[in-house]
């Protein structure tokens, strides 16, 4: 529910249905229960009360927990790039340098981020016309407030440049466990789709789609097998997002099921 710009959630039951693309940066807060983003570089868990910051074009996997009485309820500002562009012509991006660390990260609670998020309450379901230009506004005081907790947020924000290419085979092995579209893959990696095609035909000898399942199963197996994990639990980590598509694909590879090889 919400605007373009912002999206509140609510669950009342355990979802693993999160995103997997981050297209755009996204500051959140965690209003009930807790979020949990697995991402490359590890994983996060934001509890009630607190705030994240999410970096566009990251790839993560959200587990949303409820809590008893009050479910899940998370309160999203998505700073996209063309108000960015706008708000960055009126500082110095030059005064924002440095590195932030990794792409998902929990900030410090602050009565400035609380009472921000308050402000937008009264804007969810406004779908006036005039709420775009609010909306411009709100994301730009997001920003503002980005940049006062650390500079360094400007590096990020005002980053519009595209990704370049990048090495295809090593973005793939790290990033196979998530379900992204092909065009936000040729994308990510800096290639036209016929381009990502041609190269993804050429180190691995397949198709994406080929490719993709059977890495994925490999990594179920072992997550079930070594790690002991359900199986529902290793079909989401390694990129399913339908069960039975994914124990009827591991039946055909190895000849069991994901619950016989469980016990």
């Amino acid at each position: 529910m919400g605007s373009s710009n912002l999206i509140y959630t609510c669950y009342s039951g355990v979802d693993r249905s999160g995103e997997n693309l981050v297209r755009d940066h996204t500051l959140t807060m965690v209003i009930a229960g807790r979020s949990q983003a697995c991402f490359n570089g590890g994983e996060i868990t934001t509890e009630a009360g607190g705030f994240r910051f999410m970096r566009r074009n990251s790839l993560v996997k959200f587990i949303k927990y409820p809590s008893p009485g009050e479910g899940y309820k998370v309160l999203s500002v998505v700073l996209e790039g063309e108000t960015l562009k706008e708000y960055s012509r009126q500082v110095d991006p030059a005064l924002y340098k440095g590195r932030i660390p990794g792409g998902i990260l929990n900030l410090q609670p602050s009565a400035v981020l609380k009472s921000y998020f308050t402000s937008l309450a009264p804007y969810l379901d406004d779908k006036s016309s005039r709420f775009h230009h609010i909306s411009r506004i709100k994301v730009m005081e997001a920003a503002s407030i980005l940049l006062d907790i650390d500079p360094v947020f400007g590096s990020v924000l005002f980053d519009f440049a595209e990704a370049g290419k990048i090495d295809l085979e090593g973005f793939m092995q790290e990033h196979f466990r998530y379900n992204v579209s092909l065009p936000d893959l040729a994308r990510l990696t800096g290639r036209s789709i016929s381009s990502f095609k041609r190269d993804f035909s050429k180190i691995f000898g397949t198709t994406p789609y080929e490719w993709l399942k059977d890495r994925r199963l490999e990594e179920a197996y072992y997550l079930i097998d070594k790690k002991h994990l359900p199986p529902g639990d290793a079909a989401f980590l390694s990129g399913f997002v339908n069960y039975s598509h994914f124990s009827r694909s591991f039946k055909e590879r190895y000849s069991i099921s994901p619950s016989s090889l469980e016990k």
